[in-house]
């Protein structure tokens, strides 16, 4: 199921749920001016369908550890509104195409955890199969990343899993490029391989590829995000101050306990992951491709606690 968000509204309060899809946006969500002060909460895992406390317990929901949602949901963020600024900033700091805390909570949590793992083999030019260490969950139709083993990073390769077998994946093309797999001399050299699908996503339109105009998220004051198991596609937005794919802005020590795990962040046009003035944070098994600017940004140099774990970065240019 996909689901399409214009972010063109006054206020905005949906509850949808069926056996496809459970996403919340409890309370007013405030896209443009509200007429009273709001507590925003975007929240996407599994609850019952027909839960007899549901509308009520949203902000409990936000509160627990979420159970992951196991199907597909995809947000994309639209530009149908040229020029909009629901912020009333102006200028580069206009606000468009994006998803907004302040004092509210994002909690998104898809099923993907296996992020990337290795080639077991050196993978040859003009091969359509690879050998990895350990594919876990990983399906037919997936989108993966070889991880140039180069001197040149735009060695990197994106392809579909045609096919899978044990810890033989077959690609829906032939490979460019050799991306060696081999430890040597006791250091392991193996080519990392990493997966860029997950069930949840989160995107702008194609019409950001010629823009460079893509979506952005962004927790301020007294916000909370707490995401796993996501795909951002089409993030961040070129030479926009404030901007990027996911961003945690000024919360100071109460980032303790939030975090983005086992997601992906690809073909972004503004950076990846900014932390701005926030501290504690968590940032575990992640696998960002194809992006402009720094990619993991740690924007005053005065963050501190902030745990990048076991996260894969490739191709930034």
């Amino acid at each position: 199921m996909r689901l399409a968000v214009d972010l063109h509204a006054q206020a905005v309060l949906l509850a949808f749920a069926n056996k496809e899809i459970s996403l919340h946006l409890a309370g007013e969500l405030r896209i443009r001016r509200a007429i009273e002060p709001c507590k925003p909460h975007l929240a996407l895992y599994n609850t019952p369908a027909h839960h007899p406390d549901r509308a009520a317990s949203t902000a409990r929901y936000a509160r627990a550890i979420a159970k992951p949602h196991t199907h597909q949901a995809t947000i994309t963020l639209t530009e149908n509104f040229k020029d909009e600024d629901f912020g009333g900033l102006g200028g580069n700091d206009r606000s468009d195409r994006g998803i907004m805390l302040m004092g509210g909570t994002l909690n998104l949590h898809g099923t993907e955890k296996n992020s990337w793992t290795k080639l077991a083999q050196t993978a040859a030019a003009g091969s359509n199969t690879i050998q990895v260490l350990t594919p876990g969950d990983w399906k037919k139709g997936q989108t993966i990343v070889l991880a140039s083993t180069d001197f040149d990073p735009h060695q990197a390769e994106d392809r579909t899993i045609a096919a899978i077998s044990g810890n033989t994946i077959t690609l829906d093309k032939k490979l460019d490029y050799m991306h060696f797999g081999k430890i040597t001399f006791d250091v392991d050299e193996r080519g990392e391989v990493g997966m860029l699908s997950r069930n949840i996503v989160v995107q702008a339109s194609p019409d950001a590829d010629q823009t460079l105009f893509g979506g952005h998220i962004m927790a301020m004051l007294g916000s909370k995000m707490y995401v796993s198991g996501v795909e951002l596609n089409r993030m961040g937005q070129n030479m926009h101050l404030a901007r990027y794919p996911i961003h945690w802005h000024l919360i100071g020590d109460g980032g303790q306990g939030q975090y983005i795990k086992n997601s992906a962040i690809h073909n972004t046009y503004s950076r990846c992951v900014t932390v701005h003035g926030t501290n504690y944070l968590d940032f575990e098994n992640n696998v960002t491709y194809n992006n402009i600017g720094h990619c993991f940004f740690l924007e005053a140099g005065v963050e501190h606690g902030n745990q990048f774990v076991h996260t894969l970065g490739l191709l930034t240019k």
